[in-house]
């Protein structure tokens, strides 16, 4: 569902003219600094992402979404690492998730140590 209103469409699902251009300026933005074809992780996430709105929320509050993790703690270090040095104790969950958002983002001018 929603095949082809993913990744580079997800516009589609966007019935506010200003909001669609927004997104389609975002995407611009992204495929700029990344590149569309060898842009890593964040292109990866873009190509089967869909929008949550109105029209999309049943399907991707269905199955389509997992419900538990599968990690396994370890198994990453570098990723639990990058993690370990931006999540601090006490931090409310918003916080966090703006934390690692950041240090994501950030990611490309710092590289693998």
């Amino acid at each position: 569902m929603f095949d082809n209103k993913r990744g580079r469409n997800q516009g589609l699902l966007i019935a506010d003219p200003l909001v669609r251009r927004g997104v389609e300026l975002w995407l611009g933005r992204v495929y700029g600094f990344y590149g569309e074809k060898n842009g890593g992780v964040d292109v990866e996430v873009i190509d089967d992402q869909v929008i949550l709105n109105d029209e999309s929320m049943e399907y991707l509050y269905s199955e389509y979404t997992p419900r538990a993790l599968k990690y396994t703690r370890g198994s990453r270090p570098l990723l639990e690492q990058a993690a370990a040095e931006v999540l601090k104790p006490g931090m409310r969950e918003r916080e966090k998730a703006l934390a690692l958002m950041r240090r994501c983002r950030d990611n490309r001018d710092r590289g693998l140590k």
